[in-house]
């Protein structure tokens, strides 16, 4: 298990604060205080548990080596549909409209909203309403467009400002402000390793589907392969919390009423990394529900259902069940099934 090494705060940046006006500096170091302060009240207790972090270098080369030496059997399944007719795949994959979702998922500009009127009830200071704070961060987010300007030494004091970002109580508002649809591949990736170095749950539950899942979507659909760097944002992700890529990433990705455009491509690309991965037992029965109970069937079920019955899971009576509904349920509705939808039932008898 590689771990990503906790965000250990500076307590006090001169440097930051010239950027950045006297007030929003000192909202953020008072937050980095309590983190800091809550982290050292808990070291001792997990200092035994915790493996040694790897060195971002290292954790890029074992990406690099496992691209280049595995294949995985997801790209197999993905050959028996190459000669299927063409109606069938335009029918189960990306040719249809979502469809509307009773409870919207949350995306980052509905949480921004709501930070706003959070900020407005409490009469919080608010960095957004700040010009010289969000200059800095309109700043950093054209900065964050290109990998040049990324690597370029003098913008060191952006990327800084960068990493203290979920210290802020609305950060979200302030990725909205950053544009995070138009950064590079390279800024998505650090910008995950940042979030994920502070362990926040709620922050990624928002940050994941919001920013890399989107990122990673919109460089498939237009240039048909998936960056490096997003490829090992996402590894990275599934590396600390597989539970977390299951339902914030994969589960996003192939859900009909968010998005309901997942094809065999996408669906293979992030199969590959779900099929290079260690999953719990109950992280694939939990994910393997949450795909049986969909209202509509996408061929791209079919492949992530093969990939999660090939690690032989032991699955509980109740996710069997909903197996069951899901394959009876699809076969009513469609009088012929491609052939994928076929070899995971296959599968799923023969387990």
């Amino acid at each position: 298990m590689v771990h990503v090494a906790p965000f250990k705060p500076v307590l006090r940046d001169e440097e930051l604060e010239n950027y950045l006006s006297s007030k929003i500096s000192q909202v953020m170091m008072t937050r980095a205080q309590h983190i800091h302060d809550d982290g050292d009240n808990g070291d001792d207790e997990e200092k035994e548990e915790k493996e040694t972090p790897l060195p971002i270098h290292e954790i890029e080369q074992c990406s690099i080596d496992n691209n280049q030496t595995n294949h995985s059997s997801m790209f197999d399944c993905c050959e028996l549909v190459i000669d299927e007719d063409p109606e069938m795949l335009r029918l189960f994959s990306n040719s249809v409209e979502p469809v509307p979702e009773s409870e919207p998922a949350i995306t980052l500009e509905m949480a921004a909203m709501e930070k706003k009127q959070l900020f407005h009830n409490n009469h919080e200071i608010d960095p957004t309403k700040d010009l010289k704070c969000a200059e800095f961060y309109s700043r950093v987010g054209t900065i964050m467009q290109r990998v040049s300007s990324l690597k370029d030494p003098s913008n060191g004091i952006y990327w800084k400002g960068f990493k203290i970002i979920p210290l802020l109580t609305n950060w979200e508002d302030i990725l909205v402000l950053m544009r995070p649809k138009d950064w590079c591949p390279e800024a998505t990736y650090h910008a995950t390793l940042v979030f994920l170095s502070f362990h926040n749950l709620r922050q990624l539950k928002i940050f994941l589907p919001s920013v890399l899942l989107k990122c990673a979507v919109d460089f498939i659909r237009t240039h048909s392969f998936l960056d490096p760097k997003l490829n090992l944002a996402l590894r990275q992700v599934m590396r600390m919390t597989p539970a977390l890529f299951c339902k914030s990433i994969l589960i996003p990705l192939i859900n009909p009423a968010q998005d309901g455009r997942c094809d065999l491509k996408e669906a293979s690309l992030f199969g590959d990394i779900l099929v290079k991965a260690h999953v719990p037992g109950l992280t694939v029965s939990t994910t393997l529900l949450s795909l049986a109970h969909f209202d509509r069937y996408l061929i791209s079920h079919s492949v992530f259902i093969i990939i999660l019955l090939e690690k032989h899971p032991a699955l509980p009576f109740r996710v069997l069940a909903s197996l069951v509904d899901h394959f009876c349920k699809s076969c009513i509705c469609h009088s012929k099934m491609p052939s994928l939808w076929y070899q995971s039932l296959y599968l799923f008898v023969d387990m």
